[in-house]
């Protein structure tokens, strides 16, 4: 009787532990999906791209049962994270297409991409600022003053 009690005990002790692995490895999913949304993809695309790296080499058929969406969202965003370069389709007219993720190597590049466009819109923003704030005091009542730079024509 103390034998199979302390059997229970040891198996109960397993499952936890086992529950507790799979707890922290979903929370480590959703944390790696927040992240890759922060950066640009959209859920999906950052659902489907964890899949995959996940899961590696698979039909597209086969992820949406471990992705959670819909069969013919996926075709969609594997298409679009094979324009981001973040998937590559191996086969296809007469095979069954198969997916795989590539280096996220390719995020750096999209990093990249998403700061020069900050960058731009920065430098944009800074040209017309002066211009602003004087419009801006004007309404406002307060003086201001103007500041051009260069020579004038």
């Amino acid at each position: 009787m103390v034998k199979n009690a302390l059997f229970l005990i040891k198996k109960c002790y397993r499952l936890v532990t086992f529950l507790k692995k799979c707890i922290l490895i979903h929370m480590k999913k959703d944390s790696h999906i927040k992240i890759l949304e922060d950066l640009g993809l959209s859920k999906e695309q950052a659902i489907v791209y964890q899949t995959l790296l996940e899961h590696g080499f698979m039909k597209a058929g086969s992820i949406p049962r471990y992705a959670k969406i819909k069969r013919s969202l996926v075709y969609k965003v594997l298409e679009q994270l094979i324009r981001l370069g973040l998937v590559q389709k191996h086969g296809g007219d007469n095979a069954v297409a198969r997916y795989s993720p590539l280096s996220p190597e390719k995020l750096r590049t999209f990093i990249k991409a998403e700061k020069e466009k900050v960058q731009k819109k920065e430098e944009e923003f800074e040209s017309i600022y002066g211009n602003l704030k004087s419009q801006f005091n004007l309404l406002s009542g307060k003086p201001s003053v103007q500041y051009f730079e260069g020579i004038e024509e």
